[in-house]
């Protein structure tokens, strides 16, 4: 996908979970010229200021140290911090880690982005959340394994589940707007009025 990709717009990321953060992965974006950000596992070892850390036991020491800090984002408030680390065979990296404030979701992120603010990275990890998000609503609309005969007849289908899901969308917020609701529903609860 990153050999075929057309970047449409002059800065490209590619936001990924943790499965794809490896080196193949981040060294063919950056031989294109592409950014990137990843979750990524507590388990890996990283080097931070000389010393070799899991991240969970780093995560461990930058809380210690109260390298934490409260940061909004898209309007909700995330504990964050980050740590420039080296990763062998993917290199320098900055890792951003970030705690909704209401739920206490702690997410590692990983990025070649480094230096920019606590609220860019983990705003553009919430993007993919969104597109996550769409395919599980998606996959509920009936966008599921089908075998079809043709490449088109799987074209056709996915189109219409794209836009199944996107008038759903508008129809939820409208509810919310006209205050028919008095919280967004979900898509499977629009699915109901």
């Amino acid at each position: 996908m990153i050999d075929e990709h057309a970047p449409r717009a002059k800065r490209a990321i590619w936001l990924w979970d943790s499965w794809f953060t490896c080196a193949d992965t981040a060294l063919e974006c950056v031989s294109h010229g592409y950014n990137w950000v990843g979750e990524i596992k507590s388990n890996r070892e990283v080097f931070y200021e000389g010393k070799e850390y899991h991240l969970n036991k780093l995560v461990d020491k930058l809380r210690c140290e109260g390298q934490f800090f409260d940061v909004m984002v898209h309007g909700e408030f995330y504990q964050a911090s980050n740590a420039d680390v080296f990763i062998p065979k993917i290199g320098d990296v900055s890792i951003v880690v970030n705690v909704k404030a209401t739920t206490k979701d702690a997410h590692l992120l990983c990025t070649d982005l480094m230096g920019c603010s606590f609220e860019e990275v983990v705003g553009h990890a919430l993007e993919r959340h969104r597109i996550d998000d769409f395919y599980k609503e998606a996959k509920a609309l009936g966008f599921r394994e089908y075998k079809f005969r043709e490449s088109e007849a799987a074209l056709i289908h996915a189109h219409l589940v794209a836009l199944v899901h996107t008038l759903l969308d508008v129809l939820r917020r409208r509810l919310l707007r006209y205050s028919i609701v008095k919280c967004l529903p979900s898509i499977a609860a629009a699915v109901e009025c």
